[in-house]
Parts: C-alpha cells; structure tokens; sequence
C-alpha cells in the first residue's frame, strides 16, 4: 500500500509540472471565459483548463500572450469535490505524523537572475555569487512552486530550506522528507 501512495504521489507531481508548463489555451477562450462574468471584479479568479485532477484559479492579471497563445504566469490551485476519492488516497490529511516537505528556496536563488547560475554560465560576474535568498512566495516554476501548493492541499506539512537551516531539529519531527531537486529535470526523492 506504501508503494502505491508513493507511485500515485509521484504521477501526482508529474501531472503538476506537465499543468505548470502546458497553461496554454487561445486568446479567445480567454476572452469568452472572462466576457460570461463581466461582472466579476478584474482581480477575481477565473479557472482555467477545468479537465485537470485539480482547480487551476488564475488571475487575468497574470495572463500573458506568448506565442500567440495566452499563459498564465501564475496559479492557484484547488480541490474538486468529485476527485475527493483521489484525493484520500494520495494525501495525508489525517496521518499523525505527516512527510515534511522541504521548499527549495536556496535552490530557487541559485536559479534566479543574477544568481549562481547566472555566474556559472558566464552572464555576470562575481557580484552574483552573493545574493539574497528569494521568499517562498516568490517561487516559480523553476522551483517547483505549483508542486509545493499541491502537496499542502494535500496536506503535506512543509518548510523552506532556509527555516530548515535555522532549525535542523525540526526534523526530528518527521519519519519521512519530501525534497524537490534541480537538476536538468525536477525529480523527486523520499527519504526514509
């Protein structure tokens, strides 16, 4: 049963970064779907590609046109009440003792402009090996953000990598880790 949840977790997260990287949809249904609430205030979230295994809540602020599709620059995500089934079997709502996740905020920096990559491959020089360490609200894609959300929908507790750092003995909390890594493609290891 371990490894079914820990398969179905994996699928889950795979999912999230295909959704995070395939927002893609014509101008026009954007258009049509904000035209069928005209009277929603500008700053109300709109759902976007409704046949995914969670709500994607996006605001038309932060829809761009790239390519000449519309893209959401950002997401909210939430639970739908018909995948409840699902959703018990892949979250960890009532566990005592829930997997932490830890959120790659180090990372994140390193990937960010001007940051240790940045300097690696040679795009500035030494002003970018010191910078500062991005806030878990301003993660992106690169640091697999919209997999975080998910998993705290699911009710995975979670910590920066940075809050670890201050205090390692939270982890003496926790029977199970969930890290996100970096590397040429995200991958995702669970420590016993």
């Amino acid at each position: 049963m371990k490894l079914v949840k820990i398969t179905i977790l994996s699928i889950v997260i795979i999912i999230v970064g295909i959704i995070s990287i395939s927002y893609v949809t014509t101008e026009s249904n954007m258009i049509e779907e904000i035209e069928e609430n005209p009277s929603e205030q500008i700053n109300q979230l709109i759902e976007w590609d409704s046949d995914k295994l969670f709500k994607v809540l996006v605001d038309p602020n932060d829809i761009i046109l790239f390519e000449g599709k519309s893209v959401p620059l950002k997401a909210t995500y939430g639970l739908k009440s018909e995948l409840k089934e699902i959703y018990d079997e892949i979250g960890v709502f009532d566990q005592e003792i829930k997997p932490l996740v830890i959120i790659p905020t180090f990372t994140a920096s390193a990937y960010a402009p001007f940051g240790f990559y940045d300097y690696y491959n040679e795009r500035c020089g030494e002003e970018c090996l010191t910078t500062k360490i991005i806030s878990e609200d301003k993660l992106d894609y690169k640091s697999s953000a919209n997999g975080v959300k998910i998993l705290n929908l699911l009710g995975y507790d979670s910590i920066t990598d940075l809050e670890l750092h201050k205090n390692p003995n939270i982890l003496n909390d926790y029977k199970k880790l969930l890290f996100y890594i970096m590397n040429m493609f995200q991958k995702l290891c669970l420590m016993h």
